[in-house]
């Protein structure tokens, strides 16, 4: 790999989300783009995971793509994302469910949702 196609992927640009007006941030991957929330997002209610942006499939959920986001109740993830960096879904109290619609999951250390204490914050049953 060249050095410019390294840089290229440490890149985050901005694109925001015309569908729920939410500001992600994402960078290239070799399969797609990883995604995060950008500083200045608000994050609350309902919030699906976009399966793509600037047209290329989002594969990835970087670490601490959304954190201490109180108001978020449910999180979808669509089947595009692949990978999920540990702690990519940190301190949000608000969070009782999250809807996993991929097909894999890659994750080396474990899935985990944590808030600052290291409780789950999956303790209420979903149902979709």
């Amino acid at each position: 790999r060249s050095n410019a196609a390294t840089m290229q992927e440490a890149t985050w640009l901005e694109w925001q989300d015309p569908g729920s007006e939410i500001s992600w941030m994402y960078r290239t991957v070799d399969d797609g783009v990883a995604i995060k929330q950008s500083e200045d997002a608000v994050i609350k209610g309902d919030v699906q995971i976009p399966t793509s942006v600037a047209g290329c499939p989002v594969t990835e959920i970087a670490e601490h793509a959304i954190w201490q986001n109180r108001d978020m109740i449910t999180l979808s993830i669509p089947t595009s994302v692949v990978r999920m960096a540990e702690n990519a879904i940190c301190e949000c109290r608000g969070l009782t469910c999250v809807y996993f619609m991929g097909k894999m999951w890659y994750n080396n250390r474990g899935l985990k949702f944590n808030n600052k204490k290291g409780k789950n914050n999956m303790s209420k049953k979903c149902t979709k």
